[in-house]
């Protein structure tokens, strides 16, 4: 019936995340909600659907396909272009560049968490006055957690490689003890008459092996 006409056929779901539209345009062919996409099968429109990503097909009014499937507005931008550029959760950063996963699976999707990464920090302030990753609790994977270097005047986007002194080996007082080590036992890193009550036996072999791991599994950027 929707090849003939007599009625339209809408598709919707979740992608990455992200609520997505279809409109059926003839030819076993759908027309995505974003101006980027190609025309997708049905087959292939079928198989990006996964458990708790479904996609849903409906049979719409004829001549309603757009409306209901890929424009909701009719004012030529698709919903989906229309959609990244959108901020629904008012923190000041674009719904496309916060992404529709659930960083710290709080069970808010990032475009709708105000602190996507469950750091203490907001998304709003780590974009706009800090320069962190939002999506991120250790921007500079140093394993030390952005809150922590920035309330201890540290840079949380320099993992020691630009100022020796804002790294996990780092020891800023001068009080021979790391970052790291401060980080750990609950003290200043900035004031050497504040040492670590009890730091676990380490050798600086162990912690740099420990940063190394951190940074190499722990650092996310902005795709």
């Amino acid at each position: 019936l929707a090849e003939s006409g007599d009625v339209d056929l809408v598709a919707k779901g979740d992608v990455a995340g992200f609520p997505r539209g279809w409109s059926y345009a003839g030819s076993n062919l759908f027309t995505a909600d974003a101006a980027a996409d190609p025309a997708i099968t049905t087959a292939n429109l079928v198989a990006l659907a996964a458990t708790g990503s479904e996609i849903t097909f409906v049979v719409v009014q004829s001549g309603l396909t757009s409306t209901l499937g890929i424009d909701r507005d009719d004012d030529a931008t698709l919903d989906f272009d229309e959609f990244v550029l959108e901020d629904n959760d008012g923190d000041g950063i674009a719904n496309g560049i916060e992404t529709g996963a659930d960083t710290d699976s709080d069970g808010l999707k990032n475009y709708l968490d105000l602190d996507s990464d469950s750091d203490s920090l907001s998304d709003e302030d780590e974009f706009s006055l800090h320069g962190t990753n939002p999506l991120s609790a250790n921007s500079d994977g140093d394993g030390l957690p952005d809150a922590w270097e920035i309330a201890n005047g540290l840079d949380p986007n320099d993992d020691g490689s630009v100022n020796p002194d804002n790294g996990a080996l780092g020891d800023p007082d001068n009080d021979g003890f790391t970052n790291m080590e401060e980080f750990i036992g609950g003290s200043d890193p900035q004031d050497n008459s504040s040492t670590p009550p009890s730091v676990p036996a380490a050798s600086a072999w162990a912690l740099l092996v420990l940063c190394a791991v951190i940074a190499i599994v722990g650092r996310r950027r902005f795709a």
